[in-house]
């Protein structure tokens, strides 16, 4: 088994005011998804409510049993973002992907909704498990438009935060459900143990 991708949804419009009460994108909602497909790394962003975007930047996806979910504006980054994976059954994906392209300018004291997690595969088209780090409920792997869809009411608090020195020092993972964490690590706990 293999990762076949890295996904984190993000809010920063409306910010910390998205949980728990909206459960539908807006504007500033974002997923970004690193693959690797032939090895090479792709970065795709999906943002399901973009104004300005194009008709040629849209994509849905429709079943029967998941309905539509769409997307206003589906790019990839390309050189915008780089993209390293390291080792071959533990892993450490880094990325850098320019705040500017997901329109963040952030700052100590920032406080946005999020989610982030993973998704994997035997033969790298096929996923196999989903699991996230605040959608616990987001497992499913046979439905395309119930996969791709976001859901902001799920989202746990990303904080940007500063240091005793104050100096700033980047976002902080909050959850605010007990016992939720535990999700991703036994995920990669299986993974290391393939």
């Amino acid at each position: 088994m293999w990762v076949k991708a890295i996904a984190g949804q993000l809010t920063h419009n409306g910010g910390d005011n998205c949980g728990g009460v909206r459960t539908a994108p807006v504007d500033g909602d974002q997923r970004l998804l690193i693959a690797f497909v032939g090895g090479k790394p792709r970065v795709v962003l999906y943002q399901p409510v973009a104004l300005g975007a194009g008709p040629d930047e849209a994509w849905a996806t429709q079943t029967p049993a998941g309905g539509t979910t769409r997307f206003d504006r589906v790019v990839e980054l390309g050189k915008a973002a780089s993209v390293a994976l390291k080792g071959d059954r533990d892993f450490t994906v880094e990325a850098a992907i320019p705040l500017k392209a997901l329109g963040l300018s952030p700052r100590a004291g920032l406080r946005l909704r999020g989610d982030w997690g993973i998704l994997t595969s035997d033969d790298g088209r096929q996923v196999k498990t989903r699991a996230y780090w605040s959608n616990l409920g987001a497992t499913g792997t046979a439905d395309e438009p119930t996969e791709a869809r976001l859901e902001p009411h799920h989202w746990g608090r990303i904080v940007f935060a500063v240091d005793p020195a104050r100096r700033f020092r980047g976002p902080e993972l909050l959850h605010e459900k007990p016992g939720d964490s535990g999700a991703i690590e036994g995920v990669l706990d299986e993974l290391g143990e393939q």
